[in-house]
């Protein structure tokens, strides 16, 4: 399987060194990688499985101010509120999956 990234292909023996998850009727990449999504949000005090359930409490969608992305505050299993800027993308099978940008949590 090849995944598309915008106009970039990622090759299939990147997706083997990644994981995928499924939640709430989403697919979303987390790439573990130096530099990947998983260290990022990690840099913000969260992890995949907390992001994911932000997708299941949706307090608002929006976009991103500084990016344009779309964007949602959603409160997470854990009951903290957080932005997340995301990516929809789809592979070449057509399948739509998140990737997300940047998460962090928020004042209330």
């Amino acid at each position: 399987m090849r995944i598309e990234n915008g106009s970039n292909i990622i090759a299939p023996d990147l997706l083997s060194r990644n994981r995928w998850e499924t939640l709430v009727g989403r697919m979303f990449l987390w790439v573990d990688d130096p530099g990947g999504n998983v260290e990022h949000i990690a840099e913000h005090g969260l992890t995949p499985d907390e992001v994911e359930s932000a997708f299941e409490d949706i307090v608002i969608e929006t976009t991103s101010r500084s990016t344009g992305r779309p964007a949602i505050f959603g409160r997470t299993f854990k009951g903290d509120t957080i932005f997340v800027a995301y990516d929809l993308e789809k592979d070449a099978e057509g399948n739509e999956f998140v990737y997300v940008r940047t998460a962090y949590i928020t004042e209330d």
